[in-house]
């Protein structure tokens, strides 16, 4: 099982992963400050696509929705969790525009927010 996190600040990539590592410390992780490589990533890889994606909205040079945009553009299909700061309503009710978009859930993950995560996979 694979996890990627895709999120411009490398703090939270870093953190994220602590508590994640905490639920499942057998689950493969990367994580990609530079929206873009994560796209190239995912996309070299889209036969084998990983299990799920954490994705923040608010980066620059590529948003998490455009990213999202070119997923769906590419045919990538993997569960994906918006991790967001964001408490905008608009953002909470976009994410129902996308069939892969499992949950939003806001910063700062937890325990409780990522057993929430991992409740998807058994």
């Amino acid at each position: 099982m694979t996890l990627v996190l895709i999120d411009d600040d490398p703090i939270n990539n870093f953190v994220n992963q602590k508590v994640l590592r905490k639920q499942k410390d057998d689950w493969a992780m990367m994580d990609f400050v530079d929206p873009r490589k994560a796209l190239e990533y995912l996309v070299k890889t889209h036969e084998t696509p990983p299990s799920v994606i954490l994705l923040d909205i608010n980066m620059p040079v590529l948003s998490g929705w455009q990213l999202l945009d070119e997923l769906v553009k590419n045919g990538i299909s993997a569960p994906v969790f918006m991790l967001t700061s964001s408490i905008a309503q608009e953002d909470m009710e976009k994410v129902k525009t996308y069939p892969m978009v499992k949950g939003y859930i806001n910063k700062p993950l937890n325990d409780d927010k990522a057993k929430l995560i991992f409740k998807h996979f058994g």
